[in-house]
């Protein structure tokens, strides 16, 4: 994997993942909500997307839609700090790779995107 795209309208969990995947040497993009992100998908393809599934302005939803109609290869992680099973079900069916429940480790993430790197490898 070498493009990550960041969608999160905490600046704070944007800089976190944003500083783990260029120590991971990763090019990273970061978006503050689901407009900019499809916009950004609009110009470029990524390898994983990350996004919050609740975003102002175009949910993490609309990002897996997008996702899912034009790029089919990328791997995206919803995320949410109001997580319930149905709502990560959902995330699932729209096509997503992995639902991880926010507040989340370093090490969890660094296990999910193991995964993802070697899905794609595949």
């Amino acid at each position: 994997m070498e493009s990550v795209l960041i969608v999160d309208n905490d600046a704070r969990a944007r800089e976190f993942l944003a500083d783990f995947f260029r120590y991971k040497k990763r090019q990273v993009a970061v978006c503050r909500n689901g407009q900019e992100a499809i916009s950004s998908l609009k110009q470029k393809e990524y390898d994983l997307i990350i996004t919050d599934m609740k975003t102002p302005r175009g949910s993490g939803k609309d990002i897996l839609c997008f996702v899912k109609d034009h790029y089919p290869e990328s791997l995206v992680i919803a995320m949410s700090a109001f997580a319930s099973i149905e709502n990560a079900v959902e995330a699932m069916q729209l096509g997503a790779f992995h639902y991880l429940i926010k507040p989340f480790s370093l090490d969890t993430m660094e296990a999910i995107v193991d995964k993802a790197d070697e899905h794609l490898r595949l």
